[in-house]
């Protein structure tokens, strides 16, 4: 795991991208489906924030009422510790490539290899089935 630094600014584009993953709903669908041109393992999920995700917008503007878990708006400023792989880190968080473009502020590396009491990632997920 790779721990970043990023503002919500940097969140938001981030969490944009991410929406990306679905297909535009239309009137008439019955079903939420996803973009098949777009990798499944290119979509994340957030914790620690709250968002509505509006699959009837086009990209870019799905992401509504993103709040702090106690209803704070999330301003451009705040500041956010984020974990995420090192793929995802070093494609598209630490480098300017779909998600931010030149002249964008990229987030901060703050730590590479990340590791909790219990390990690397396989380790945190062999110990969260175990516990679950």
């Amino acid at each position: 795991l790779y721990k970043l630094q990023m503002n919500g600014l940097q969140l938001r584009k981030f969490m944009e991208w991410s929406a990306a993953f679905f297909k535009t709903w239309e009137p008439g669908d019955v079903t939420i489906a996803f973009d098949s041109s777009i990798r499944y393992y290119l979509y994340d999920a957030f914790e620690g924030v709250k968002y509505d995700l509006d699959v009837s917008q086009q990209p870019g503007n799905r992401i509504h009422n993103l709040t702090w878990m106690d209803g704070r708006p999330v301003e451009d400023s705040d500041v956010f510790v984020v974990a995420v792989n090192n793929y995802r880190a070093t494609t598209q968080l630490l480098t300017y490539a779909d998600i931010f473009a030149p002249g964008d502020e990229l987030p901060k590396l703050l730590e590479i290899d990340v590791r909790g009491d219990v390990g690397g990632v396989r380790e945190l997920l062999g110990e969260y089935i175990r516990t679950v």
